[in-house]
């Protein structure tokens, strides 16, 4: 897709719909779905190439619709009404990581709300990874600035100031594409 030079793309993980060849399969355990998890792992990766390759993303994910639910028409597969954030929310966690060894005890990000959900993590699991697995904490600061933006402070003292266009960057190296 990368050498076909799209203007945009869209991401949509392999879902088992209702009455559909697939449901077949997976009724004869000829097909079995990406869990969840898996394919926040592989679509961060896809964001990240397509992004340093100058490709916009449009959508992740199926849009929620009354239909469009598991246990409807979505039968099984990596399903979640928002998907995208999921995927964003795993990328910042990862490039957090990256700067883990910068960090001895509190990273503070100042962002727009609209990024808040994502910094913490959904059921707050960037907030608990960071805390259980390395030790530090995680804060978050509402402000008056733009999306793209983030303003992180380490241990009180230390800015950097970064952005979305610098974490995907700096991601495509950490996943070695």
């Amino acid at each position: 897709f990368i050498e076909m030079k799209p203007d945009c793309v869209r991401i949509y993980p392999t879902l088992v719909v209702k009455e559909t060849g697939l449901e077949n399969l997976l009724n004869e355990r000829k097909y079995s779905p990406f869990t969840l998890e898996e394919s926040v792992q592989i679509v961060k990766k896809l964001l990240a190439l397509f992004y340093v390759n100058n490709i916009n993303v449009i959508r992740e994910g199926l849009q929620a619709t009354d239909d469009i639910q598991l246990g409807k028409a979505i039968l099984d597969g990596p399903y979640h009404p928002a998907f995208r954030e999921l995927v964003e929310s795993e990328m910042i966690k990862d490039y957090l990581k990256s700067i883990e060894n910068k960090v001895k005890s509190n990273i503070l990000v100042k962002t727009n709300k609209k990024n808040i959900s994502k910094i913490i993590g959904n059921k707050k699991s960037n907030s608990n990874y960071m805390k259980n697995e390395l030790n530090v904490i995680l804060k978050t600061k509402e402000e008056i600035i733009d999306t793209n933006t983030l303003e992180i402070v380490l241990d009180d003292n230390i800015e950097v100031e970064t952005n979305m266009n610098h974490i995907y960057e700096s991601l495509y190296k950490i996943y070695n594409l």
